[in-house]
This record gives C-alpha cells, sequence and structure tokens, in this order.
C-alpha cells in the first residue's frame, strides 16, 4: 500500500476505516503520506493507531502539502497522540479539516483529555490553515474548553468547531468557557 501511495499519481481519497492499523500499518501509511503529493483526503478512523501512530503521522503532516482532510475518529490517541498530532498542525500549512472525535461506547475509546485539548489549542493559536475541527467525546472537561476558546480568540481560519458536552461534565460551565472566556 505504501508503494502505491507513493508512486501513484491519481490517488486523492484513501478511506481505511476499521482496518486494524495499528502503530505498523499507521507507520507505513504515514511514511506513504510524508511524500505524495495527490493524496487529499484520508480517514483512518477505527483502526487503533495510538500515539505511536499519531507520533508516526506528525512526521508525515509536517512534510506533507497535499492533505486537507484528516479523520482519526475513535482511536486511541490519549493526550500525548493529541500533542504529536498538534506539533503537526504548527507545521502543516495544508490541512483544513481535523478530525479526533471519540465513541465513548467503542472499545476504542480513549479520550485526548484536558491536557490533549491543550495541545490541540495552543497548536490553534498559530495554525492559519484549519477550517473544521472536530473533538467530540474526549473528555476534555473545562480547562480544555478554556484553552480552546482562548485559541480561538487568536485564530482566524477555524469556521466550525464540533464538540460534543460529555454527560459527565456540567453542561453550562464547558459552554460557558467556549462563549464566555476571556
Amino acid at each position: 500500500m505504501a508503494k502505491v501511495l507513493r508512486e501513484n499519481t491519481t490517488l486523492k481519497e484513501l478511506f481505511l476505516l476499521g482496518n486494524e492499523l495499528r502503530f505498523f500499518g499507521t507507520a507505513t501509511i504515514a511514511k506513504a503520506l510524508a511524500s505524495t503529493k495527490t493524496l487529499t483526503s484520508l480517514d483512518l478512523s477505527y483502526n487503533n493507531v495510538g500515539f505511536f501512530g499519531a507520533k508516526a503521522l506528525s512526521r508525515a503532516l509536517k512534510k506533507n502539502a497535499s492533505l486537507v482532510y484528516l479523520s482519526l475518529h475513535d482511536n486511541p490517541l490519549g493526550s500525548q497522540g493529541a500533542g504529536e498530532i498538534a506539533k503537526a498542525l504548527r507545521k502543516n500549512s495544508s490541512l483544513k479539516y481535523l478530525g479526533m472525535g471519540a465513541d465513548p461506547e467503542s472499545i476504542f475509546y480513549f479520550g485526548i483529555g484536558s491536557r490533549g485539548a491543550r495541545y490541540i489549542a495552543n497548536a490553534l493559536m498559530v495554525n492559519d490553515t484549519l477550517t473544521t475541527l472536530s473533538l467530540g467525546w474526549n473528555s476534555i472537561g473545562s480547562r480544555g474548553a478554556l484553552a480552546i476558546s482562548k485559541a480561538l480568540k487568536h485564530n482566524n481560519t477555524l469556521s466550525t468547531l464540533r464538540m460534543v458536552v460529555e454527560s459527565r461534565h456540567p453542561c453550562g460551565s464547558v459552554i460557558q468557557y467556549l462563549c464566555f472566556a476571556g
């Protein structure tokens, strides 16, 4: 697959949902992603990507200039995996959509938490290409929501933010941070 991605000049979209790629499969795709110039959409949702997979993708995204859509929904990224993706967001100049939502009913449920949300928020302060960010069901809590709301004051390109407030957090406090943080 990696060889095909590197050599193919027509493939624009690759959707590999639920293929249990884990680290090794993700690293293989990431290696090809670093050099492809045609791939614009990559969906690796439900692949048990994890921290090391996120790290491999981060390295690739720093080099890639064609990818505009990346979905990593329902992967056990954790806060450190989110931190790796955030590093890429600081350097990447093509990505417009990033999906990192988690499903609490999924066997892969492993939200990015407050710390992961703060990593993403710090990246949003300098990223000027991302227009859509999906972070639903990630247990970001009020600290994560506050960090993202502060980042939105400095980010003029993000136009869509998708977040689902977890029932275990008081809805009012998270929304309050998003709407009124100052």
